[in-house]
């Protein structure tokens, strides 16, 4: 019964983001990438090897069939990268090196007519190094070898050459922009670019009250490394990376390479509020049993309150209140820490802890009757889940029966500002050893009512 990502105010993430000088030696940085969820359907065949001046002869490279994977940088962006695949004929030895890495040749064949060989009967030698699928002179890839006693040199560059040509699978935004609203309206986009979009949200003081930046990362593959941003040539920061702190006015800007032209639009509120309220309105089945009294009945108004006061970027206090509106009804009132505590597949899956304790109240015989409890809760979060901008919740609050109490509050909710949500309560008090026990299920729809601080 939380507000968990449905309003403005993020998902609590706390991260220092730094701006890397050269990315293709961080995406080789990651050791182990577990992008599991990758951003669209780029395939290794997207990406092609082709020499920069002269070849050396006998000489061959590619980009390994099933090899491209993507990793996460510095918490805003997603790039690719690969296994480049080089092999050489009739030479006594090599090295391939990219992004400061080195890697030298090995004789695949052994000599000459005991492996694979060429026409002449020369041994094949091969080295496999990892690449950033970066394009362009920005990212070289370096070769040296020896033959006939000679050292030839050659150099190597990345080149986006996708088969599929379609802007949508080419402009690519990042899980954390649904929340500020970002879409792109692009045109003239050459076949052998790509663009991602990261997305950050910074809290700032001002003259009368707090406000926000977006903080959005524009990575843009084959353009060079300057870029028009409103009409401004613009450098990359590093390498064909633009950050970008935007206002919430106007909330829209202009970037242009050559002749492709992108209209990024967002949303911002100009004013960062720490406590937000909402409300969920539904029919919910209920059954109560007490003091030589008993209730069930199919449906009946039941209310939701949501609140939340953001802390800093990984703590906010919760409340809820559900109140069931019957006879012998009662008002369930919470108030709980969330920390984030854990993300998977790709920071797509948020799992929340939820430290705090509720009270409920009630009528029973005549008498009104307060029970305090501390049931402990999570609360599992999918971002963007089936639709971009609405994100999946599952969660509970859990006390096990002991000594005749127990309380569940279980809930499934979807959406976005608007949500849909179907919850599960039940608790049982033992009273004078009397068992007042109540159960309520239904759905409801849940929408915010406003702002404050």
């Amino acid at each position: 019964m939380l507000l968990a990502a449905f309003f403005e105010i993020p998902v609590a993430r706390a991260y220092f983001v730094s701006i890397p000088g050269s990315l293709p030696a961080e995406v080789l940085s990651e050791s182990v990438p577990m992008v599991l969820l990758p951003p669209n359907d780029f395939e290794a065949y997207d990406f092609r090897v082709e020499w920069e001046g002269t070849p050396i002869p006998g000489v061959e490279a590619r980009i390994g069939r099933e090899s491209l994977q993507w990793v996460r940088l510095t918490d805003v962006l997603l790039l690719p990268r690969g296994r480049l695949l080089v092999s050489a004929r009739g030479i006594q030895g090599g090295i391939v090196s990219n992004a400061g890495f080195s890697q030298v040749f090995d004789d695949e064949g052994g000599p000459a007519g005991q492996g694979e060989t060429g026409k002449a009967g020369a041994p094949l030698m091969t080295a496999e190094i990892p690449v950033a699928l970066i394009s362009g002179e920005v990212n070289p890839i370096e070769l040296r070898v020896r033959r006939d006693g000679q050292e030839l040199r050659g150099k190597l560059r990345i080149r986006f050459n996708p088969q599929d040509k379609s802007l949508e699978r080419r402009i690519v935004r990042d899980a954390a922009c649904s929340r500020f609203g970002v879409e792109v309206d692009s045109r003239d986009m050459a076949d052998d670019e790509w663009v991602f979009f990261g997305c950050r949200m910074n809290v700032v003081g001002g003259d009368e009250h707090r406000t926000s930046a977006l903080e959005l990362y524009v990575y843009w593959d084959n353009v060079g490394q300057r870029i028009e941003i409103n009409g401004v040539e613009t450098p990359a920061s590093s390498t064909s990376l633009w950050p970008l702190r935007l206002r919430s006015h106007p909330g829209v800007i202009t970037l242009r390479a050559g002749k492709h032209v992108m209209k990024v639009r967002y949303q911002l509120p100009a004013r960062m509020q720490l406590f937000s309220m909402g409300m969920g309105l539904g029919p919910y089945s209920y059954v109560y049993e007490g003091e030589r009294e008993e209730l069930a009945k199919p449906a009946i108004p039941y209310l939701t309150l949501y609140g939340s006061f953001f802390l800093n970027e990984t703590f906010r206090v919760v409340g809820f209140n559900a109140t069931a509106f019957s006879g012998l009804g009662y008002s369930d009132l919470g108030m709980y820490l969330s920390t984030e505590n854990l993300k998977l597949f790709d920071k797509r899956l948020i799992l929340n802890l939820l430290l705090g304790a509720h009270v409920v109240g009630f009528r029973s015989q005549g008498n009104t009757y307060l029970v305090m409890g501390a049931p402990q809760g999570f609360e599992l979060i999918a971002l963007d889940f089936l639709k971009r901008s609405n994100n999946l919740s599952l969660g509970g609050f859990i006390y096990p029966p002991i000594g005749g109490k127990s309380y569940y509050n279980l809930w499934v909710r979807w959406g976005g500002r608007i949500f849909g949500e179907f919850n599960f309560i039940s608790w049982q008090e033992m009273l004078r050893d009397q068992r007042i026990y109540t159960r309520s299920m239904g759905l409801s729809v849940g929408f915010p009512l406003f702002k404050l601080f």
